[in-house]
C-alpha cells in the first residue's frame, strides 16, 4: 500500500496523487485491518501532512468499520477521530463535515449518500450543497472504497462522483 499510494514523503509533499492500489483477498484475511493500520501509519506521520481519509462503503458495513477502528487502534497512540455521516440528521451533516475537515480523521459514508451529496442532489440550499460537495470531493487526503466492484461502471453517477478531486486513492 505504501509503495502504491504514498511512494515517498517527497512525492506526497509535491502533490503527487500516487497510483492507488486494490486489495483483493478472500473474506476474513484482514483487508480492513490492513487499511486501518495503513491509515494510522500515514495519518500519524506528521511529515506527510495527511489529515483526512474518506471511506466509502456499502451502508450495511459502516458500523463494522467504526467497530474495527476502535478494536485495532494502538493503545499508545491518540486515536484517530472517526466520524460517520449516517449518525447525524440531514441538517447537521454540513456541521459534521466541517468538524471532520477541521479536526482531521476518518469519515465513514455509504455509497448512495456519497453519490447524492457530492453531486449536490437532495440539498435544497445551494450554498450548503456547494459546501458539502467541496468537503467530499476536495476534502479527503486519502480515499478508500470498500467493495469497489460497486464502481466498475465508468459512467455510473457514483463512479463519476468518486473520481472528482481526490489526492490519493486506495481501493
Amino acid at each position: 500500500m505504501w509503495e502504491n499510494v504514498i511512494q515517498s514523503v517527497k512525492k506526497v509533499k509535491s502533490g503527487d496523487k500516487g497510483l492507488g492500489c486494490i486489495l483483493a483477498h478472500n473474506m476474513g484475511l484482514g483487508k480492513t485491518f490492513q487499511v486501518i493500520t495503513f491509515l494510522y501509519t500515514v495519518m500519524k506521520c506528521a511529515q506527510l501532512g495527511l489529515r483526512t481519509a474518506l471511506i466509502v462503503t456499502p451502508v450495511n458495513v459502516l458500523h463494522n468499520w467504526r467497530k474495527e477502528f476502535s478494536r485495532w487502534r494502538p493503545a499508545e497512540l491518540k486515536p484517530l477521530h472517526v466520524f460517520m455521516l449516517e449518525d447525524v440528521v440531514r441538517v447537521k451533516r454540513p456541521d459534521l463535515l466541517t468538524k471532520w475537515r477541521v479536526k482531521g480523521g476518518v469519515l465513514l459514508i455509504g455509497y448512495s449518500s456519497f453519490r447524492n451529496l457530492s453531486l449536490g442532489k437532495h440539498v435544497k440550499d445551494k450554498n450548503v450543497a456547494n459546501e458539502i460537495t467541496y468537503a467530499l470531493q476536495c476534502g479527503p487526503d486519502i480515499l478508500v472504497c470498500d467493495e469497489a466492484h460497486m464502481i466498475k461502471n465508468r459512467r455510473a453517477d457514483i463512479t463519476l462522483a468518486l473520481k472528482q478531486g481526490h489526492r490519493e486513492e486506495l481501493r
